[in-house]
């Protein structure tokens, strides 16, 4: 079998690095690890709702970045924990919605281009099919 070897430029390596401080303190974090990639969460994960980012910290973050020649596109932030769009429950499932749009709205702010969350479960209320079509329709909305 034939062994297919990525150049070097092609090759991401990074961890899931602490932004405790600020949201730059994770570029200078992986940094420390030598990694040209990393995840970062972009608010307390175990809460509903953080304060907005402060314009200070996303120009701090901004330029970390480019002053460490980060590509957007090697940023993967995670999503809350605390995130279920596919809870039968619709209060709740709002609540997870109002979480999932504002990382979605910080991942604008940072010019982060993916983001990574567990979309959610039946919670064993629902059917997987109507599960699904919950998630479906928060992502769309989102959208």
């Amino acid at each position: 079998m034939a062994t297919i070897r990525l150049s070097k430029e092609c090759r991401w390596v990074g961890a899931h690095v602490s932004a405790a401080k600020g949201l730059q303190n994770a570029v200078f974090n992986c940094m420390k690890i030598k990694g040209n990639a990393f995840a970062l969460f972009l608010k307390s994960q175990r809460k509903w709702s953080s304060p907005p980012l402060d314009p200070t910290i996303v120009e701090k973050f901004k330029k970390a970045c480019c002053d460490y020649k980060f590509n957007p596109e090697n940023i993967l932030p995670h999503g809350s924990y605390l995130i279920n769009l596919g809870n039968p429950d619709s209060e709740k499932r709002e609540k997870s919605y109002d979480a999932f749009l504002d990382d979605l709205k910080r991942c604008e702010q940072l010019n982060i281009k993916y983001y990574n969350f567990h979309p959610g479960s039946t919670v064993g209320q629902c059917k997987p099919i109507e599960s699904i079509k919950n998630i479906a329709a928060c992502i769309n909305r989102a959208h």
